[in-house]
């Protein structure tokens, strides 16, 4: 835009310029007419004042002036060319103009033109009239002049344009680059971020899979053997068929309870879980949740207790709050050893519910407090074999918590292992 606007002005800026010290040099002639007229007043046209005052508007405004009086003679003349000009006057005076000439001003005391002599074929701005005593005048300035000061002035500001234009544009490349510098880091940042992103994306699915196989190939061995020993009937007695197909039953109920929750929490992980939100007394939600967890409690000679407010109301998802809960509980009685007891409190505080399952047992390693939310994770393998875990529930405790934006935990004390989750009181 700059760019136009200064071709603009280098199109147009002659004509315009030439036009705007044409109209500043008749001021200057308007204003000298009014300074004559007052140093006419004196009278004397010959007395040393008038000669000063005559010589100084002469000077200062740049141009010829020529007075003549009533009987058409010169009385004062600023130039030696003072005859011609005292015709032109004359001819100005009985309207006989030339056809070339170009009317600038004309009004009751005085009248310009723009004019061309025509012996040197120059052009002039005159300005003629009738002072207040009478007198004649004609003033002259050439339009050379004009026209050079015009050239000069857009000479300059061509100049002060183009100047502008390269600081300008030197700024917005300074301004660009480190623009554009900064935008390619940020996009190399970008990139890499995404590229790390990719290959652990890609590590966490090769892990996936590899976990998946891992966990999937005892089941499938022992169903596997036990489906061939069935059918080479190796078993010869009902006892012995009956091991068999509980084996085989147990394992395919390993293998449904893995897949099941591997694939709950891959539509946690990736976002197409619609949560339902509602008003829950979480006090009655985990007592429900209790009285069907306290037959296996007493099938594994564990003590279950519960402390609680009276009444805990909650916003949250009832079944994935279950879910966690199920997990925790399930964890604990799995883990629970030494005075064998498994407790549950329920903590009222900062507008949060903070649930806590807690059971007497070694301790995790703390090594491995970090990872026990990792997918498949497992703190010790032969014992989560013994019992058919899988190394998911922990995260999926975690996929939900995230999805929720809750918080959730694991701490050891000195008798056991402590996990908790906070829920939104309601």
């Amino acid at each position: 835009m700059i760019i136009l606007i200064m071709l603009a002005f280098l199109i147009f800026g002659r004509s315009i310029t030439g036009q705007f010290f044409i109209k500043r040099k008749l001021s200057s002639m308007k204003d000298a007419y009014k300074k004559l007229n007052e140093a006419s007043k004196f009278g004397d046209f010959n007395s040393e004042e008038f000669n000063l005052s005559f010589k100084k508007i002469c000077e200062n405004n740049n141009i010829k002036i020529v007075l003549v009086d009533s009987e058409s003679d010169t009385i004062k003349a600023s130039d030696s060319d003072y005859e011609f000009m005292s015709r032109q006057l004359l001819a100005y005076l009985f309207e006989n103009i030339d056809e070339s000439s170009t009317t600038l001003i004309k009004g009751d005391r005085y009248e310009a033109y723009l004019a061309k002599d025509p012996r040197t074929d120059i052009e002039y701005i005159d300005m003629w009239g009738v002072l207040g005593d009478g007198t004649l005048f004609l003033f002259r300035s050439p339009l050379g002049g004009i026209e050079q000061t015009a050239k000069l002035t857009n000479n300059l500001l061509a100049f002060i344009f183009i100047t502008i234009v390269l600081i300008i544009l030197i700024i917005l490349l300074i301004i660009s680059r480190r623009v554009t510098v900064s935008e390619l880091r940020e996009d190399n940042l970008r990139l890499q971020k995404d590229i790390e992103e990719k290959e652990k994306t890609e590590n966490m699915r090769k892990e996936f899979l590899d976990s998946v196989s891992h966990e999937l190939k005892t089941p499938i061995a022992l169903i596997q053997g036990y489906a061939e020993g069935l059918k080479e009937s190796v078993n010869k007695d009902e006892e012995s068929k009956d091991f068999y197909c509980d084996v085989i039953m147990d394992e395919a109920s390993k293998m449904n309870s893995l897949v099941k929750k591997v694939l709950d929490l891959n539509h946690l992980e990736f976002g197409d879980v619609e949560l339902t939100y509602e008003t829950l007394d979480l006090v009655e939600l985990i007592k429900n949740h209790l009285a069907s967890f306290d037959v296996l409690c007493k099938q594994k000679g564990a003590e279950l207790s519960f402390e609680s407010p009276d009444e805990v109301m909650v916003r949250a998802d009832e079944y994935y709050t279950e879910e966690i809960l199920n997990n925790y509980l399930s964890n604990a009685l799995n883990h629970v050893s030494g005075q064998m007891q498994v407790k549950i409190t329920v903590e009222v505080a900062d507008n949060k519910a903070k649930v806590s399952v807690f059971n007497t047992g070694d301790p995790i390693p703390e090594e491995s407090l970090p990872r026990i939310w990792e997918k498949f994770y497992k703190v010790d393998k032969a014992r989560t074999r013994e019992y058919g875990g899988n190394g998911v529930g922990l995260s999926i405790v975690k996929a939900i918590a995230e999805k929720t934006g809750q918080e959730y935990g694991a701490y050891n004390y000195e008798t056991g292992v402590g996990f908790f989750f906070t829920l939104d009181l309601a």
